[in-house]
């Protein structure tokens, strides 16, 4: 593991009119706004999906080892998922950043209230989206959209 900190992100200028992206690996991100928030997108810093490469016959074993623990998300102003495939809402990640205390508000699909639920998020802390629906965070605005997996099979 290597060391970022949500201190270095916290102190990381940004530039006003561009974000500053983190790559967690995987599909995960971590943004950062001129204004200072600080949203993580579908965070995977673990290596949960290797237990499952032999059921889906690929190899789900994490490539890169992840910059920073589930803790270190702790500070973050806005957890964002884009479905509930394992890779992008991992409850290996999830569950030690909520039990370090982390929380809501988590911006989420219809399809991933009952996993997040299953997982001691509590529904006040869920803002549901949708195909076309902006959420404002501070100086950002985020707008669901729809896209169908490259497996094409599910429509989540």
């Amino acid at each position: 593991m290597t060391n970022l900190t949500m201190r270095d992100i916290k102190e990381h200028p940004v530039p006003r009119g561009s974000i500053v992206l983190w790559w967690l690996g995987q599909s995960s991100y971590l943004m950062k706004s001129p204004e200072g928030k600080v949203l993580a997108l579908d965070p995977y810093l673990s290596n949960s999906c290797k237990a499952i490469s032999e059921q889906v016959g690929l190899d789900m074993d994490r490539q890169i080892p992840p910059p920073m623990s589930p803790e270190d998300l702790l500070g973050i102003d806005f957890y964002v998922l884009t479905h509930s495939h394992q890779d992008h809402l991992d409850p290996d990640t999830l569950g030690p950043y909520r039990g370090a205390g982390g929380h809501g508000p988590y911006l989420a699909p219809a399809e991933t209230v009952e996993k997040l639920e299953s997982l001691g998020v509590l529904k006040e802390e869920i803002t549901m989206t949708w195909p076309n629906k902006e959420v404002v965070v501070g100086d950002l605005t985020i707008r669901a959209t729809f896209a169908i997996p490259f497996s094409g099979d599910d429509l989540t």
